[in-house]
């Protein structure tokens, strides 16, 4: 019981993070953040999925 109760919650937060929807709307708030002139933001926030995602 307690394995299927760590289990589950880290298969929520698996299932957050590979999300369609969750990478759909980075990507329209990183094109937002740029539109907008915050590329300082956009820099950072770039920095942080591309860590996250560990692409080069």
């Amino acid at each position: 019981m307690l394995w299927l109760k760590e289990r589950e919650i880290a298969c929520v937060a698996e299932s957050v993070l590979n999300s369609e929807e969750l990478d759909k709307t980075v990507a329209r708030l990183l094109v937002v953040a740029r539109n907008d002139g915050y590329a300082q933001g956009y820099v950072e926030c770039s920095y942080h999925v591309v860590n996250a995602l560990k692409v080069d």
